[in-house]
């Protein structure tokens, strides 16, 4: 019996915390992954190939991280900052549920059309 939970189920999680400013890509408890892992950072200490910690693999958990920071480095130019910008999150973002949907494609799971994913607009990020 699979228990891992359906793709719309991940995909609704990390849009929420996204929409609510939760995604903070250098901390492992409020990154994609931790995210997905109910705001824990025990999947970053879990690398080994097979772990399943959160449902997910070390190297699943590696492909939708590596998608997330090479999106963010693609506008920002620097993968590894601690604050990207707007456009370096949602295109890091973007990057990597395409990854997200792609696992979950890749175990089986037969996946809907997904919604147009549109970047948020923080009115407290520009009247800073």
């Amino acid at each position: 019996m699979n228990t891992h939970p359906k793709f719309q189920t991940q995909y609704d999680k990390i849009i929420q915390a996204y929409f609510k400013d939760e995604i903070k890509p250098q901390d492992a408890e409020f990154c994609i992954c931790g995210t997905l892992c109910n705001n824990n950072s025990k999947w970053a200490g879990h690398w080994p190939i097979r772990n399943d910690y959160g449902h997910y693999t070390g190297l699943e958990y590696t492909r939708i991280e590596n998608a997330l920071f090479f999106g963010i480095g693609e506008v920002d130019g620097n993968r590894h900052t601690n604050k990207p910008s707007e456009s370096g999150l949602f295109s890091g973002m973007c990057a990597a549920l395409d990854v997200l949907k792609q696992i979950h494609i890749e175990r089986g799971e037969v996946i809907d059309e997904v919604p147009v994913f549109k970047q948020r607009q923080l009115a407290s990020l520009n009247k800073q």
